[in-house]
């Protein structure tokens, strides 16, 4: 016979075969800004005085990240599609080519949940509809401004359809920037923390009476350059987005196959 846990079975495969391809990337990622990959450069501003610091690119991206990152957002969608479907037999109803999870923006209207989400939840129980709803990324319901994990998920799949995801490294954790004075004092200093690095790209200015050491690990972090999340570190994005659909899928199974 068959359980709950293997209706979702799948789904929750998909999400951990998702989890090894970003384990995969974090070594990769890691590996690739140990090498020789980049080099750092120290100069004077002669107009400021300041010191400048800039990254000098040794080497691309490896294109073939995109392709899997591209594959990680595949399986997580494509997770809680199969989530629906199982939904769909669980009631009783007919499958149809047109059911998906649906992510939309607003309530009403035509492109809303009330006409559009509910054709794609044909044949889910009232009370699966009223689940799915509850987790739409509706603007209402990020009263801070942050991006709602299912909105990321569902821009960078829709991309990912159509060209490769771009991605460029960045200077996104200043802690890891660490300055010790060589001699004089202290001094004024500026990250520049949300500019993607290009060959050249300066990111880090300081003035000080005397001249600073900079220790320069883990600083850099594989970035996307466009798109929603612009500048944001992609380990850290595919991980929220995998621990939100991991979440959904535990809470479905727990509230709506019983």
């Amino acid at each position: 016979m068959e359980t709950v846990v293997d209706r979702l079975s799948g789904s929750f495969l998909k999400v951990r075969r998702a989890e090894d391809q970003l384990n995969d990337l974090r070594n990769d990622f890691s590996t690739f800004l140990e090498s020789d990959a980049y080099t750092l450069l120290e100069d004077e501003d002669d107009q400021s005085g300041e010191q400048v610091y800039s990254i000098s690119l040794n080497k691309p991206l490896p294109l073939v990240w995109s392709v899997i990152v591209g594959e990680v957002l595949h399986d997580l969608r494509s997770a809680l599609d199969h989530m629906i479907y199982e939904l769909v037999l669980h009631a009783g109803g007919t499958r149809t080519r047109t059911i998906q999870f649906p992510i939309l923006t607003s309530a009403t209207g035509k492109g809303g949940f009330d006409t559009r989400g509910r054709q794609q939840l044909a044949g889910v129980s009232p009370h699966g509809v009223s689940f799915i709803e509850a987790l739409q990324p509706y603007p209402e319901r990020n009263p801070e401004n942050q991006l709602h994990p299912l909105l990321v998920l569902a821009e960078l799949s829709n991309a990912d359809k159509h060209r490769l995801l771009h991605l460029t490294t960045m200077v996104v954790d200043p802690s890891k920037i660490k300055m010790t004075p060589k001699s004089g004092g202290g001094g004024q200093f500026h990250i520049f923390t949300h500019a993607p690095i290009e060959d050249r790209t300066i990111f880090l200015r300081i003035r000080t009476s005397g001249t600073m050491q900079i220790v320069f690990e883990e600083a850099l972090r594989i970035a996307f350059l466009d798109g929603y999340v612009k500048t944001k570190a992609v380990d850290t994005t595919l991980t929220v987005l995998s621990e939100e659909v991991n979440k959904i899928l535990a809470a479905a199974n727990q509230e709506l196959f019983n």
